[in-house]
């Protein structure tokens, strides 16, 4: 399946790899022949996940697959070094922003995480400093309830604190420079934003539990936008280079401005058709099907 819009790249620089549906199934695991597949890449060219997860999840799961290069997790809206752990990089969503958005899941009795430097916040009454909250999830959700979650925050635009703060932090606590560059199921084509300025939303099946999720970071921050700083990071790779795998909507904006995009067999139509090629699905260990019949031959490894 190819995308017209997308021209085939001379050659494969480095790599981006969904999390969830992708690198690993509904059980939350690695297969060996992902992780040997995944490892074997690794050697050749930079490969990062991209991923909606919060930073322990990106941390543990790189590590386990052996990467070293920056990470790309919470939906683009954070990079993280799987070495020391730290954040190389992240956009904050506002206080008065991130506060209503937590205050209206709590009265909806919606559980949801919300991330920050030093992890994670789960409930109303663990958040410690609004201002520092980088991205925020509705879990558990119904479809419906999950739509009409996402419909409320498209339109609402009360009150809305526009002031995103984008920081970077290198492993000794310098300053890196930042000013920001996960899918959506309601309009059908994966585009995100809405009446609240300064907020991106998205909403997302959970392949965990089948169940929805509606994410929430600041405008113009997705897996796109934080790749491409990643690429910054590794000496300015360029996203034509980059060969991409997902399997969701959050998933569209980089395979939609990548060298060379992947779609999981488990993805829905959409998805697929924005993608070069289309792997087995993720129980089937489509990822390392991806790597070896079309990915390394594009970096250059026989």
């Amino acid at each position: 399946m190819t995308a017209p819009d997308v021209a085939l790249p001379a050659r494969i620089r480095w790599v981006a790899l969904d999390l969830d549906g992708t690198v690993i199934g509904p059980d939350e695991r690695i297969t060996d022949g992902t992780l040997a597949a995944v490892r074997e890449l690794a050697v050749a060219v930079p490969v990062l996940l991209a991923t909606g997860r919060e930073p322990g999840d990106v941390l543990r799961y790189s590590r386990q697959l052996g990467l070293s290069t920056p990470q790309v997790g919470d939906g683009g809206a954070a990079i993280l070094d799987p070495v020391s752990g730290r954040h190389l990089w992240h956009s904050t969503l506002g206080a008065a922003l991130a506060e209503r958005i937590v205050r209206r899941l709590d009265a909806m009795g919606a559980a949801f995480v919300a991330t920050h430097t030093g992890g994670a916040w789960w409930s109303l009454e663990q958040v410690a400093a609004w201002e520092s909250v980088i991205r925020i999830s509705a879990l558990d959700l119904t479809p419906e309830t999950a739509e009409a979650l996402d419909a409320f925050f498209r339109n609402d635009t009360g009150g809305n604190d526009t002031g995103r703060n984008d920081t970077g932090r290198s492993a000794s606590g310098d300053s890196v420079s930042g000013d920001g560059a996960s899918g959506d199921g309601i309009s059908g084509d994966g585009a995100a934003g809405g009446g609240n300025s300064g907020l991106h939303t998205v909403k997302a099946a959970l392949p965990y539990n089948g169940l929805w999720a509606v994410d929430f970071t600041p405008e113009g921050v997705d897996k796109a936008t934080g790749v491409a700083r990643a690429g910054e990071m590794l000496g300015g790779l360029p996203l034509d280079a980059l060969a991409a795998v997902g399997d969701s909507y959050n998933d569209l904006p980089l395979l939609r401005q990548c060298g060379l995009p992947i779609a999981m067999g488990n993805a829905p139509a959409i998805v697929q058709n924005a993608a070069r090629h289309t792997a087995p699905p993720v129980e089937d260990d489509g990822l390392a099907y991806a790597i070896r019949r079309w990915v390394l031959p594009a970096v250059g490894v026989s």
